[in-house]
């Protein structure tokens, strides 16, 4: 059986986001700062209708095409999905710094001293609504003529009757939620410049998180968490021009809204199911690096690095189907996992390698990473069965690499710039041991392009193409296992293109 699906979708957003914030300094010797800010963001998205039909054709081509119809109704035939999602973000933040003569009474060589404060309160309102057309068998035979006929033809008005299609609703009391997250963060640092070659900094950050999540049904989500963050750098001058870094944090990872909210949602894109989980706990992430970085001059720069990350209960995208039913996506918390790897970044100006002044506007810059990452699963029922106790973290590449050309002229304010993009193979979701097979996204090469160009005192034309390539995603099947894509091996899972996006805008400068 052949089949073409297709949607009709229209979306609207808006967005706003503000703030207001304030700068004081205090003291006699003006020796102390205070800094203020308070903020509000809005989002509202809304899916007034969204309208999806498939037709489908027997393997026998002599058969005619016929609409996909079902007698019980559901979201992958005929139907249509309404939904409008609310966001009110409040926040507030306050820091106070305090500075104290060092060696000499210059700024560079003052330690400071900080204590500061970040309240947040978060309010996400979704509803959703879905119908179906069903065969509508109530006093009457189902006419499968009505079948034949197209979308535009078939679900009219008068073949809403016995005989002909039946509107029904799916919906279901998980369908709609209110999610709420309260966030509040209180800090203290420090900045020490010990001598001429060497400074260290660091703090501590707490936070205390309140989130929680009300389904239409009764079962609900409530996650409450104090966690304290300290962080630790230190510099180490060699010269003017080159020094390395040492740093270690602690971070967190929260799930989202979507993500723990006990709702399935039909992705039509990729004719699959995603449901949130309402276990999920947040991720906790033990962060170090180490770098060098040399400063050839002031528009230049030649870092190289190793970093490393612990992840404790991380959050992946998994499958839990079964048998039979269609494909079902969801989160779940591993045991542990990590990163490994090494950072390559680099900026060349062309001023000194040329005399020509056209050439001396261009700059290159390049950022590479290699990325090792392994994931530990709990010894549990649940996940004695999924595959690769050796592998990589979902949606972690083993490399990434960015780079661009950029030129800049701000005499004739002119900018443009080409910039290159490319991650390796990662996997899109987790299956398991015995049903589902995990998904891989192969790598594609990806060119954004941007042109600004300023007229008077007040205009700025911007010009955009971003994807110019606009090459295929290929997602394919891990059929044998083992955590590769081998050639012949393996099935294709999805391959489409994401299509080119342009943009254009004029600005005005007050």
């Amino acid at each position: 059986m052949l089949r073409d699906n297709t949607a009709l979708h229209y979306q609207s957003r808006t967005i706003y986001s503000g703030q207001l914030s304030g700068t004081h300094d205090i003291g006699s010797a003006l020796a102390s700062t205070v800094t203020w800010t308070g903020g509000y963001n809005y989002v509202f998205r809304d899916e007034p209708d969204y309208r999806r039909f498939r037709i489908e054709q027997p393997e026998d081509m002599s058969q005619p095409r016929r609409l996909g119809v079902s007698n019980n109704g559901n979201q992958f035939d005929a139907s249509r999905y309404y939904s409008d999602l609310k966001e009110n973000t409040y926040m507030g933040s306050g820091q106070w710094e305090r500075r104290i003569t060092g060696r000499d009474s210059t700024k560079a060589n003052q330690y400071k001293i900080r204590a500061g404060f970040y309240v947040e309160h978060k309010q996400r309102d979704y509803n959703s609504r879905f119908f179906s057309y069903v065969r509508n068998t109530d006093g009457a035979p189902f006419e499968r003529d009505l079948l034949l006929l197209s979308p535009n033809e078939a679900f009219t008005a008068e073949n809403l009757r016995p005989g002909g299609f039946r509107l029904q609703e799916g919906t279901q009391p998980e369908d709609r939620y209110t999610g709420k997250n309260t966030l509040f963060a209180g800090y203290v640092s420090a900045v020490a410049p010990i001598s001429d070659a060497f400074s260290v900094s660091g703090g501590v950050r707490v936070e205390y998180n309140r989130r929680t999540l009300l389904p239409g049904n009764d079962k609900s989500y409530k996650e409450v968490r104090t966690i304290p963050m300290p962080s630790l750098n230190a510099t180490y001058n060699f010269n003017e021009r080159s020094l390395v870094r040492l740093g270690g944090s602690v971070s967190v990872n929260r799930p989202e809204f979507r993500e723990i909210a006990n709702y399935t949602y039909y992705d039509f894109a990729n004719d699959l199911y995603i449901k949130g989980n309402d276990s999920l706990k947040t991720a906790t992430i033990y962060n170090a690096d180490l770098r060098y970085e040399f400063y050839p001059s002031r528009s230049e720069l030649l870092s190289i690095g190793v970093f490393y990350k612990n992840f404790r209960d991380p959050i992946e995208q998994t499958t839990q189907s079964t048998p039979g039913t269609d494909l079902y996506l969801t989160y779940q918390n591993a045991k542990q996992a990590y990163d490994v790897g090494v950072e390559i970044e680099a900026r060349k100006s062309f001023v000194e390698l040329t005399e020509n002044p056209f050439l001396q506007h261009f700059s290159l810059v390049l950022n590479a990473s290699l990325i090792k990452s392994r994931v530990k699963l709990a010894d549990n029922r649940t996940n004695n069965g999924f595959a690769l106790s050796d592998r990589p973290l979902q949606g972690q590449s083993p490399y990434v690499v960015n780079t661009g050309i950029f030129y800049q002229d701000d005499e004739q304010r002119w900018q443009v710039s080409a910039q290159y993009n490319i991650i390796g193979p990662r996997i899109t979701f987790v299956g398991d041991r015995s049903q589902n097979y995990s998904v891989f996204e192969l790598p594609r090469n990806v060119v954004d392009l941007a042109v600004t160009k300023g007229f008077g005192e007040h205009f700025d034309l911007r010009l955009g193409v971003q994807d110019l390539f606009n090459q295929y995603v290929r997602q394919y099947y891990d059929f044998n296992r083992d955590g590769k894509i081998n050639n012949g091996e393996n099935g294709s899972f999805a391959h489409y293109r994401r299509g080119t996006y342009s943009t254009a805008g004029l600005t005005y400068k007050f």
